[in-house]
């Protein structure tokens, strides 16, 4: 059985409101948006990504803050699966500043999209394929992480054993 790895890559720090991570549910997007919190009570919070190397392909699992219900496939992984995407994909005009992109271009879309991460189930709003050689695409073949956290109300990594464990 061949192995699989996974790097923990500390990425940045990102200074929020305190409520936007431990507000619960009662929290309303306002005092989370921390517009009426003061700086001063903002805390740091650090932002890990996991690479995880699988027999089957790279993926990088971002825990980035971010809000969107989606995960970013790169070039190889297009490549390696364009006849299964190409049947049920869209195009989009999509734009940010992250994940390779930098202002808008047009990008294969997978609305919703359905994936397992062990034995749980996802459903993600969307995939954004990327058809497009980038330098992310030498390292693994996609990025999801935040997308499948949001859904769950507790994830485990555990680095001893070498395993995700979500739960509801």
């Amino acid at each position: 059985m061949e192995k699989i790895k996974i790097h923990v890559l500390p990425t940045d720090e990102v200074r929020v409101s305190p409520y936007q991570p431990f507000g619960g549910d009662d929290c309303s997007i306002i005092k989370a948006s921390g517009i009426t919190t003061p700086k001063s009570k903002w805390i740091w919070l650090p932002v890990f990504s996991f690479l995880i190397e699988h027999p089957k392909g790279k993926i990088l699992f971002d825990t980035g803050n971010a809000s969107n219900n989606a995960c970013y496939l790169y070039a190889a992984y297009y490549n390696a699966h364009r006849e299964a995407i190409d049947e049920v994909a869209t195009t989009d005009t999509i734009s940010g500043g992250g994940y390779g992109i930098a202002g808008a271009r047009e990008m294969k879309v997978i609305r919703p999209y359905s994936l397992s991460i062990g034995n749980m189930p996802n459903q993600l709003v969307e995939a954004v394929v990327d058809e497009e050689s980038t330098l992310a695409d030498e390292h693994c073949h996609g990025n999801i992480g935040i997308a499948a956290v949001l859904q769950h109300k507790k994830t485990i990594l555990n680095f001893r054993d070498m395993f995700v464990k979500f739960e509801k």
